[in-house]
């Protein structure tokens, strides 16, 4: 699931505080009690900033970043873009300004967490297995 993201037409700081701070909110509204999270990303320089790393120290969580130079270490995010590529560039290429691949990508991303079945959930959208996930989580570690 994409908890959080920001489009920018530079790639500061500020980016990648509001893509956090927007995962902070929709973890907080999905989840009642978020347990230990790792916040896994490259080492770009927003993500090792003083700003990135205190905020999200700051907020009990884990930092994570992958070894330069090997993609392999987050397929995760690796798939997600590949697909949304392939799946998006019809329409990202008919896009002529900046407010239009706005409101695509946000369209898109509720579309991808909220209905789109990925084979590799069970056939079943990204909100409802994070959903059970954590649901099941805490089951089992109440016991």
């Amino acid at each position: 699931m994409v908890y959080g993201y920001c489009l920018n037409k530079t790639k500061e700081t500020e980016v990648v505080m509001t893509s956090f701070k927007m995962a902070l909110s929709t973890l907080k509204r999905l989840i009642k009690d978020i347990p230990e999270t790792i916040f896994h990303q490259d080492q770009g320089s927003q993500y090792t900033s003083y700003e990135y790393v205190d905020a999200v120290l700051k907020n009990g969580y884990i930092l994570s970043y992958s070894t330069p130079g090997t993609p392999t270490e987050n397929p995760g995010q690796e798939s997600f873009f590949g697909r949304f590529k392939d799946e998006c560039r019809d329409e990202m290429m008919e896009i002529e300004t900046f407010e239009q691949l706005e409101k695509m990508i946000d369209k898109r991303m509720k579309y991808y967490n909220n209905k789109r079945l990925h084979t590799s959930l069970e056939l079943r959208s990204p909100k409802d297995f994070t959903l059970d996930f954590v649901k099941n989580f805490h089951i089992k570690n109440t016991k």
